[in-house]
Order: C-alpha cells, then structure tokens, then sequence
C-alpha cells in the first residue's frame, strides 16, 4: 500500500510564492497582466485581464506566469482567497500586486493536485487575512505556512488524473 498522507506548508511544496508587482498599464501591446477579476469559481479566465508595458516597467522573469502555477487572490473582502491553477497561457502573462502565485515544485508534490488541494481550502484561506474592513490583505509569509494534505506520490497522481478528467468533461 501507499504511504501515509502528511501536512505539508506550501513553502515545503512550492519553489516560489510571491506576491505580483504593480504593472505601467497600456491599451495595446505589452504583456498580459491578470487580476483578481480573473480568478473566479476556482477557474482563470482571460478576459478581464489588461496589460502592461514591459519596457517601461520590466516584469520579473519569476513573475511570469507559468503553466500550473496557482493564483491566490490576496487582497480585499469577497476575493481574498479565491484560487485557481493556470492550465495554460494563450500568450506570456504575469498578475499584479493583488494575486500572489504559488508556483508548485515538481521534485515535491504533483503540481495538478496541490492545484486541486489548494483549490479545497478557499475559506480557510480567506481567513487568513488581516486587516480592516475592506482593505483585508493575505500575507505572503501566511500563505507560505498555511498546510495541506500531502498523499504519496502515486495517490497524488492518481487523484489529479481523475479529478482532471472531471474537469475535461465539465469544461
């Protein structure tokens, strides 16, 4: 049989969690910038995003998003803690200052079901947050401690494929 399933800090699993940056917003051109409004219902979408010039304000190759990073919305009440994982990128995107990315590390758990672990734990998440009324803000530090459940690799394998095979089928 498996081994036994383990808590595990996101930072144990995760090479990289950091908060976006402010973009230098422009109407054409630039890169793909998410925000909050593209994160709902534990999906990404697209639309709502807007763009930033990155001559004028470089984006940081560590901020650029990636395929299976994990969206975690850090900011205000009502999104705090609303999370999705990235799939795939139509074109180079990267998030502002109110998402933070969560980027899993592959030598430590399935990047697809800590996705799917995350994704469990949007009101835990959300509670995470301090702050006043409004002006709610998830630590990146919070978020790094904040603990999952972490099965043996092969379960870990076996839950991402059937739950991603759910999701093929609901999409």
């Amino acid at each position: 049989m498996g081994g036994e399933w383990q808590e595990k800090a996101l930072s144990e699993v995760c090479s990289y969690i950091n908060r976006g940056a402010a973009p230098a917003y422009v109407d054409e051109g630039g890169i793909l910038v998410l925000n909050q409004k593209c994160v709902r219902d534990q999906r990404v979408s697209f639309v709502a995003a807007r763009r930033t010039d990155n001559k004028r304000k470089p984006v940081l190759a560590e901020r650029m998003l990636r395929p299976l990073d994990i969206l975690v919305n850090s900011t205000g009440v009502g999104t705090l803690g609303r999370v999705a994982q990235i799939t795939s990128l139509p074109e180079p995107a990267t998030i502002d200052s109110h998402l933070t990315i969560a980027r899993p590390d592959p030598r430590a758990i399935v990047p697809r079901y800590l996705g799917y672990a995350v994704r469990r734990y949007e009101a835990e998440i959300e509670a995470l947050g301090e702050g006043s009324t409004g002006q709610t803000e998830l630590a990146r530090t919070r978020l790094a401690a904040f603990t999952v459940p972490v099965a043996p690799e092969t379960e870990q394998r076996a839950i991402a494929h059937i739950l991603g095979t759910l999701d093929d089928k609901i999409e």
